[in-house]
């Protein structure tokens, strides 16, 4: 009876770790503000690109303590007049940014998505996070909002 005791407690102390450790959640500038989506599900992020008209997912992986964020696909577009993202060209193995957690949430360093075919980025500084945030600056702090 000890060792089943002992191993439930084992097993408890690293879900309790490995669920501390996570990202997971909703996070905005102003948790006030519906247009602004960056939400964490274990390796997937479904964030608001441009006001509310486009909305993407991405895939991020973990290396040490930062977390790179992966252009994965479009969501169908809510309105038909939004700007457009040429996605057959978007790349999905260039990172679009960096996250890395901090006590209050996340710090989002913002790089744009990479367009193969132009070798530029796109939606680099009209990103909506970026238009929001009161310094325009590609290094955004997100607040947990859940």
């Amino acid at each position: 009876m000890k060792k089943i005791t002992f191993l439930f407690f084992i097993i408890i102390f690293f879900i309790g770790k490995a669920q501390k450790n996570s990202i997971d959640g909703l996070y905005r500038l102003n948790c006030k503000n519906p247009y602004q989506v960056f939400d964490i599900s274990k390796d997937d992020v479904y964030l608001s690109l441009y006001k509310d008209n486009i909305y993407i997912n991405c895939k991020i992986s973990r290396e040490k303590k930062i977390y790179n964020i992966y252009f994965y696909s479009e969501e169908p577009p809510i309105n038909k007049h939004y700007k457009k993202i040429d996605t057959l060209f978007i790349s999905k193995k260039i990172s679009i940014g960096i996250l890395k957690k901090h006590k209050n949430g996340l710090e989002l360093k913002w790089y744009g998505l990479y367009n193969s075919k132009t070798k530029k980025r796109e939606f680099v500084k009209d990103f909506v996070l970026i238009e929001d945030n009161k310094n325009h600056s590609a290094t955004i702090f997100l607040k947990k909002c859940e």
